[in-house]
């Protein structure tokens, strides 16, 4: 009982580490998905890290979801390969919660993609990690579908 990490590698995808708890007689389940390597879910434009899918949490949590480890995946193995790049991870909500709430759940959800960047193997020192609250929409939060497009998160590249 108790943590181990998992090391994973398979042709073709980007390697990944990842922490499983390990619970005494009990089956532990864990569902991790590989990226595929090639960099198609991820390009840097406009000073920024754009991805083709947003990185999501389980609803009002800061619990990655599974496809969410995959685009981080990608992203350590480009953080790799580009070491001389320092992050920003910007965390984004819509109106539906109290400023307070709202400023807490971004900056837990920024710090969870944070430490999954260090985990993989990038050097703490390059990845800040900051909560913004519904403070920055991108659209009214007129909608389901706006509110959906102001819960995001954002990479931005500081160096």
């Amino acid at each position: 009982a108790g943590p181990i990490t998992l090391k994973i590698a398979a042709p073709g995808y980007y390697p990944t580490t990842r922490a499983i708890e390990i619970v005494p007689e009990g089956r532990t389940a864990s569902q991790i998905q590989l990226a595929k390597a090639g960099r198609a879910n991820i390009r840097i434009a406009g000073g920024e890290f754009k991805f083709r899918a947003p990185i999501e949490f389980e609803p009002g949590t800061a619990t990655l979801t599974a496809s969410a480890s995959g685009l981080l995946d990608e992203l350590v193995a480009m953080l790799t390969e580009q070491s001389e790049l320092r992050i920003e991870v910007r965390a984004h909500t819509d109106d539906s919660l109290p400023f307070q709430s709202a400023l807490t759940l971004t900056t837990d959800r920024a710090t969870a993609i944070r430490e999954r960047l260090v985990a993989g193997g990038v050097d703490a020192s390059r990845v800040s990690a900051r909560g913004m609250g519904g403070a920055n929409p991108l659209v009214p939060n007129n909608s389901d579908r706006n509110k959906a497009k102001n819960n995001r998160v954002e990479v931005v590249i500081q160096q």
